[in-house]
């Protein structure tokens, strides 16, 4: 009311979009009225029998506080993803690549020309790091199958004898490594496969075998 306005009125400044805010709490131009100056915060609080909770101060500091916790989420969160991708980059570093002249289980061959590929289908993972590009030919992903993990990377169509033919006719160089239901959650768990229906999940149960929805929904 006017009488409270009264008593705290000679510690605010008026302004709009058109004139500096000059010493007031408000910083940007985009509000218009009365603000307190900044050195009469306290004191204008005080007057008006501010609780502790909706003072200016106590309130930025807790917005400090919850940032300091916000920014050690964060370094955890990226430490753990850095584990992730360590652990996952150690489990193919003896990763087997096969021979398209040798017929196997997880894969068909094409033949184009004068030399073959290898076909891969499953669960495509694209690496965050580099995501695979089915339109420039670029970047890396790993395919999920029931036996077999496999880590592809795109190649730009260079006619790699070696190379692995995945999504359409983009080619890369791909190895695989055996299954496990570790190797697996690690990598599904680079997604944000949380948002996947039951109905996918139900799909994927269907092709992959009982258990995989497990892995997959982690």
């Amino acid at each position: 009311d006017s009488s409270e306005w009264n008593k705290v009125s000679k510690y605010f400044g008026y302004h709009d979009d058109t004139v500096e805010p000059e010493n007031t709490i408000v910083e940007t131009y985009k509000y218009r009225g009365w603000a307190v100056y900044k050195n009469s915060v306290k004191e204008v609080e005080k007057i008006l029998d501010i609780s502790k909770e909706n003072c200016v101060e106590y309130r930025d500091n807790e917005k400090k506080k919850q940032e300091e916790i916000w920014k050690k989420e964060k370094a955890k969160e990226k430490a753990e993803r850095e584990n992730r991708f360590d652990y996952i980059g150690r489990q193919f570093e003896n990763a087997e690549t096969p021979d398209p002249d040798i017929k196997q289980p997880g894969f068909v061959v094409t033949e184009l020309r004068d030399y073959k590929l290898i076909e891969v289908e499953g669960i495509e993972i694209r690496d965050p790091r580099d995501p695979a590009n089915v339109i420039t030919d670029s970047g890396e992903l790993w395919i999920i199958q029931k036996k077999w993990i496999w880590k592809i990377k795109y190649t730009r169509c260079d006619g790699y004898g070696n190379n692995v033919l995945s999504g359409g006719h983009t080619r890369g160089i791909g190895v695989r490594v055996p299954y496990t239901e570790k190797l697996a959650g690690m990598i599904i768990g680079l997604t944000s496969r949380e948002f996947t229906t039951k109905k996918e999940l139900g799909e994927i149960e269907e092709i992959y075998g009982p258990g995989f929805e497990k892995i997959w929904s982690k």
